[in-house]
């Protein structure tokens, strides 16, 4: 198990907990305090949209990883993972990650505000680890992906 403290501190329950996939994870929490000034406050109306910006974001990276061949390879993808009650949102999807990301060839400048909230809706209602049915809440009106578009931001600046 690993968190983020309400004082921005990374925590984790044991040194095993210490992994790439939980130090990634935390890391845009961490990101995402910062950016929503959330240090100190409650998150319980938007921990459901930080964790889907989270999904979002590790979508984004294998896309551009494996150049936009979504179709080509089996992935459990964020917002439409592999069910087939998924099957009509897959295409869409494909198609946001590959306007947003240059058909898999680079990082995203910007979110659509209007996409982002939809497919928080569909990852709430399909997601196994943050349900919207346990209390996370998606569609949550005013929250923008600000932590996604710094981290998109700073490695179009700095990693080229």
């Amino acid at each position: 198990m690993a968190g983020v403290s309400n004082k921005g501190n990374l925590m984790f329950n044991t040194r095993g907990d210490i992994q790439a996939q939980n130090l990634k994870h935390e890391w845009i929490h961490l990101t995402q305090y910062q950016k929503h000034n959330r240090f100190n406050k409650n998150i319980d109306d938007i921990q459901g949209m930080m964790e889907w910006e989270v999904a979002l974001v590790q979508d984004i990276l294998y896309f551009v990883e494996i150049k936009g061949k979504a179709d080509e390879v089996a992935h459990h993808w964020a917002a439409v993972g592999s069910g087939e009650e998924l099957e009509p949102y897959r295409e869409e999807y494909f198609t946001w990650l590959r306007k947003m990301t240059n058909n898999g060839t680079s990082y995203p400048h910007n979110i659509d505000d209007i996409s982002f909230m939809d497919f928080s809706k569909i990852f709430g209602a399909t997601s196994r680890e943050y349900p919207a049915s346990s209390a996370y809440i998606y569609g949550t009106p005013n929250y923008r992906p600000y932590a996604l578009e710094e981290l998109f931001r700073q490695a179009n600046e700095n990693c080229k």
